[in-house]
């Protein structure tokens, strides 16, 4: 039974299947990322600016 052909294709193709649509689920991945990552180094950018801005303001008053 276990060196039964007709199994032992039916495993071959389950397990190409299977590396198949996990290739894909890792190339929509990093996809979405791509697409999303200049946005959210835009946000990341833009809140640093406000904080830097903000603690550099509060330094500026306290010394007053």
């Amino acid at each position: 039974m276990i060196n039964d052909p007709q199994r032992w294709l039916d495993r071959l193709v389950g397990t190409c299947v299977s590396l198949l649509m996990g290739a894909l689920a890792l190339y929509g991945a990093v996809w979405l990322l791509r697409q999303v990552w200049t946005v959210l180094l835009v946000i990341a950018a833009a809140i640093g600016v406000v904080v830097a801005a903000l603690a550099w303001w509060r330094h500026r008053q306290s010394r007053w």
